[in-house]
Parts: C-alpha cells; sequence; structure tokens
C-alpha cells in the first residue's frame, strides 16, 4: 500500500508540475500583512489502512503570511469509516482534526517551525484522540510563470498511547500560498509508522506484545483550495 501511494504520488506531481508550466507570469508573490486570511479545501483522500478506500475531507481555517512568519490554524473532518472492526455493517465512524502551525522564515524562500495538532477517531464501539507536536521545513519557489510550496513535517505521537503513530508528512502546493492566487491544488502524503492498538495498559505483558508489533501505513490526501 505504501508503494502504490508513493507512485501515484510521484505521478501526480508530474502532471501538476506540466499543468503548472501553463499558470501565467503574474503569479508573483504577494504582499505581506499580519492580518490572517480565510481558507477552505475539500477533496478526496486515499486511506485504506483498516478505513474505507476513499473518503472526502472538508478543511476550512485560517492562513497568515506576515513579514516574517507563515502561519496556519485549520479544522477538518473527513467521512472515513472504519472496516472490520466490529461496528454496525463494518462502515461505522469519522475523524476529526485540529491543526496549528508557526513558521519563522530564515531567508528568502525558506521557513521552518512547528506546532501543535489534535485528531479524534469515532466509531460506535469507542473513540480515540490524542494530540501530537510537529516540527519540520519548506520553501516557496516562483519561477517565470508559475509558482509553487514544498514542506515536509514529522509528526510525532504526543499523547496517542494507543497507537504511538508517529512519521513524516511531505505537502506540495500549487501554486504556493505565498502567490497572490486564491485558488491552489494541495497535495499531502503521510507515511506513518505505529503498533497495535494497547487493549489493556494495565497488563504490562500484554502491552509489551502489542507495542512490539509495528506497522507502517501511508495517507494521500488532494485538495483544491479557496483563500478569501
Amino acid at each position: 500500500m505504501s508503494r502504490y501511494f508513493a507512485i501515484l504520488f510521484a505521478v501526480l506531481i508530474l502532471v501538476v508540475a506540466s499543468a503548472a508550466q501553463g499558470m501565467p507570469a503574474s503569479e508573483t508573490s504577494a504582499g505581506t500583512s499580519w492580518v490572517p486570511r480565510p481558507i477552505l479545501f475539500v477533496g478526496p483522500s486515499l486511506v485504506g489502512n483498516g478505513y474505507q478506500t476513499v473518503a472526502v475531507t472538508e478543511t476550512g481555517g485560517l492562513f497568515l503570511n506576515s513579514p516574517l512568519l507563515f502561519g496556519d490554524a485549520e479544522g477538518s473532518y473527513m467521512n472515513a469509516r472504519k472496516t472490520f472492526d466490529n461496528t454496525i455493517n463494518n462502515t461505522s465512524g469519522h475523524e476529526r482534526g485540529l491543526e496549528g502551525r508557526l513558521f519563522y522564515k530564515f531567508r528568502p524562500g525558506l521557513y521552518f517551525g512547528g506546532g501543535a495538532q489534535w485528531s479524534e477517531t469515532s466509531t460506535t464501539n469507542y473513540l480515540k484522540s490524542a494530540w501530537r507536536p510537529t516540527f519540520g521545513a519548506g520553501g516557496d519557489h516562483f519561477g517565470s510563470n508559475y509558482s509553487m510550496r514544498w514542506q515536509v513535517m514529522y509528526v510525532m505521537p504526543g499523547t496517542d498511547h494507543f497507537n504511538a503513530v508517529q512519521g513524516p508528512e511531505i505537502q506540495i502546493w500549487f501554486p504556493s500560498p505565498a502567490s497572490r492566487s486564491h485558488v491552489f491544488f494541495r497535495q499531502t502524503l503521510g507515511i506513518y509508522e505505529f503498533h497495535s492498538t494497547v487493549t489493556d495498559p494495565t497488563n504490562a505483558a500484554l502491552t509489551a506484545q502489542q507495542t512490539s508489533d509495528r506497522s507502517v501505513a501511508s495517507f494521500l490526501d488532494f485538495a483544491l483550495g479557496l483563500r478569501f
């Protein structure tokens, strides 16, 4: 599954990069402001790994592009149902999330920083949630007739004592959110390591057995965004 997502990610980047060559040369860097602007995203997510294969993610939030800092605060909802986990008809559940990140522009076109994010898995049988710190870096590139942003973050386990989900998150924007454009394509690939769900934290032997069983899962989001 991870290999499939990686290949699809690479192919889509090539397609979007080719299409971006036709963008107008006027897609130049936008002016900066300390006033955040609303932004909305919607698009399909390739999930799998215990969830339905394809879901829809809706995201809304605020985006900051100030003279010294980039920042974003987002809330999301994904109708990804868990499968084969003893829920009604094996198709119940959804995912919710909150995210806040702040980055320092340490040189033209490059930035680094971090933040925190919260996620919740909800089914008819159980509810799991966790806070996770994140850190990483990214950059903006402005060509003669296109712009783009790349960003690499690392998501840490935080308070996730059930599965200790952690791993890199790679994000690509066309055009760059630092441009004057109001419409964006954003693609996010997450490659996460986790262990089996800890079912009884008071049982040390069982917990050791479950946490030693490590797995890797990939998730791929495609989103169209509108900034107001």
